[in-house]
């Protein structure tokens, strides 16, 4: 065999083994890609039952918020009662301390009258 065939042989050698390694590369590129496929799929599916439970909690705090608003309010306006309620009672007490020392000063005529 002169260096030509040994040459030509060897290429050939070369070429089909390339060609079994880029089977080989082949396979394995498309079992990856079904893999990357396959988590995508289920990263997708997990981020839309996150996304999901995002959008029912934002919705729960949505009513909590406005049931707070709505404690917000209301005890502003019994706030605003008490105070009044306050105001009225210390009205009446300054009236029952004014009739209290009227009648004090009545007793007090009357016992010098007696």
């Amino acid at each position: 065999m002169n260096n030509e065939e040994k040459i030509y042989s060897l290429l050939e050698k070369l070429y089909l083994e390339l060609q079994t390694t880029k089977t080989e590369l082949k396979d394995e590129i498309r079992g990856v890609r079904t893999e990357l496929k396959d988590e995508i799929q289920e990263n997708r599916k997990s981020i839309n039952k996150n996304t999901e439970s995002i959008g029912k909690l934002e919705y729960k705090v949505d009513k909590v918020n406005d049931k707070l608003d709505n404690i917000e309010a209301n005890n502003a306006d019994r706030h605003l009662e008490i105070s009044k309620e306050i105001e009225e009672m210390k009205d009446d007490f300054n009236n029952v301390e004014q009739i209290t020392a009227k009648n004090w000063q009545d007793i007090a005529r009357l016992k010098s009258i007696r």
